[in-house]
C-alpha cells in the first residue's frame, strides 16, 4: 500500500463532485506527471454512464475464471480481507489471467459482498455480468470493464495487492482512482490534496472561454489566452 495519508471524506466528497476529465486536466495542470500517462484507454467501457464520477483507493488482485479445471479453483477470501481492511471506499480492480473476451470477474453476488464490506466500484479489463441486478442490489455501485460476458466460467483467485496493468493504465494497491462516463484515471497521491482546487480554478477558466465563444463579442482573433 501507498504511505500518503488518505483524503478525508469531505475532499473525496469534492472529487466526486468533479467530471474525470477535468481531474485529469488538475493533475495535468500540477505538473507532477507526463500529460500522456495516468489513464487508461478507450478500450476501458464505463457500465453505467449516467452514475456520479466514481472515486476511491484500490485493491488490486489477478483472476482467471476462463481457463478449464478439474476442480474448484482458489476462492475469494485474501480478497475479501484486504478490501476489509482497507482504507475507504475501495475499488476493487481484476487483472484478467485468461481470456479476457471470456472471463468474468465482477456479477450481483460478487457485487453485493465487496460493497457491503465498502468497495463502490469495480476495475477490470476482463468482463462483467448481472448490470441489472448489480443496479439494483448495491445502488451506486459502478463498474468498469472490457465487456459484458454472460458465463461465469471457472473463476480462480491470483495473486492481492500487486500492481497490475488495465489498458495501458498502471494500478498499483493503494492507489486512488477517478472513473467517470468519460474513463478512469490514478490521482498522484502527493498531489491528491491539490487536485479538487486545481480543478475548481480549471472550471472557472473554461466557463470564461467558453462564455466569450457563445457571446455577440466573439472573434477568432481574440482566442487569446485571455479567454
Amino acid at each position: 500500500m501507498n504511505d500518503h495519508p488518505v483524503l478525508r471524506p469531505e475532499q473525496l466528497g469534492e472529487l466526486a463532485s468533479i467530471d474525470s476529465p477535468t481531474v485529469n486536466n488538475a493533475v495535468d495542470s500540477l505538473g507532477f506527471r507526463d500529460p500522456t500517462e495516468g489513464f487508461a484507454s478507450s478500450e476501458l467501457r464505463c457500465i453505467y454512464p449516467d452514475l456520479p464520477p466514481m472515486v476511491g483507493y484500490a485493491i488490486t488482485c489477478t483472476d482467471d475464471s476462463s481457463t478449464p479445471r478439474a476442480g474448484p479453483g482458489r476462492g475469494y477470501q485474501e480478497l475479501y480481507e484486504a478490501i476489509q481492511a482497507a482504507p475507504k471506499p475501495v475499488v476493487v480492480v481484476f487483472k484478467c489471467l485468461g481470456d479476457p473476451r471470456r472471463s468474468l470477474h465482477m456479477g450481483d453476488v460478487m457485487a453485493s459482498i465487496v460493497g457491503r464490506l465498502g468497495a463502490v466500484g469495480v476495475v477490470t479489463d476482463g468482463g462483467v455480468r448481472d448490470v441489472a441486478a448489480v443496479r439494483e442490489r448495491v445502488p451506486g455501485f459502478q463498474m468498469f470493464a472490457g465487456g459484458i460476458v454472460v458465463g461465469g466460467g471457472a473463476p480462480s483467485l491470483g495473486d492481492v495487492g500487486i500492481s497490475v496493468s488495465i489498458f495501458g493504465l498502471t494500478i498499483s494497491p493503494g492507489d486512488l482512482l477517478h472513473g467517470d462516463a468519460n474513463g478512469l484515471l490514478t490521482i498522484p497521491l502527493p498531489i491528491a490534496d491539490r487536485v479538487a482546487e486545481a480543478a475548481k480554478s480549471i472550471q472557472q477558466r473554461e466557463k470564461e472561454r467558453v462564455d466569450f465563444v457563445r457571446s455577440d463579442g466573439f472573434a477568432i482573433d481574440q482566442l487569446t489566452s485571455a479567454h
